[in-house]
């Protein structure tokens, strides 16, 4: 919808799990467990929207009833991130500003690769550069 402007957002939820709605009680929706949140560049985002660079993955807050407006048309529900706790972990790409990303693989520059991590990242760090040599950083998984 935006682009590529902004960076996505996306909710992981339990549907096994049904929880009431703190504010409107009687809606009932899915347990919110995450909330990923991308941190990519303008360029990344505009240049290759498929292909997201870093998704930081928060403890979902229970959900809350959004706003009213004209005391008739209700916004919807408010999911946000539970930003007092570590993050859970990052899943951290090249993108295609590194990569030659959707062409056949013909050799290395071609090959997408993504790192899974326990934990948050160092602030400020590219998305590409941590990989699994990066001492400061757990490497949980790579493919």
């Amino acid at each position: 919808m935006s682009c590529g402007c902004c960076a996505n957002t996306y909710m992981i939820t339990d549907r096994q799990r049904l929880v009431p709605v703190s504010g409107r009680e009687q809606d009932i929706v899915e347990t919110p467990l995450w909330i990923v949140q991308e941190e990519s560049t303008l360029t990344c985002r505009v240049c290759c929207p498929q292909h997201p660079t870093m998704n930081k993955f928060y403890h979902a807050l229970p959900p809350e009833a959004g706003p009213t407006y004209c005391k008739c048309c209700y916004a919807g529900h408010t999911y946000l991130p539970d930003k007092t706790v570590p993050v859970a972990m990052v899943v951290e790409r090249d993108g295609c500003c590194n990569k030659w990303i959707g062409c056949f693989i013909c050799g290395p520059k071609c090959q997408s690769e993504a790192f899974v991590h326990g934990g948050d990242t160092e602030h400020g760090v590219a998305p590409g550069a941590l990989g699994n040599e990066n001492p400061k950083v757990t490497c949980i998984g790579r493919g």
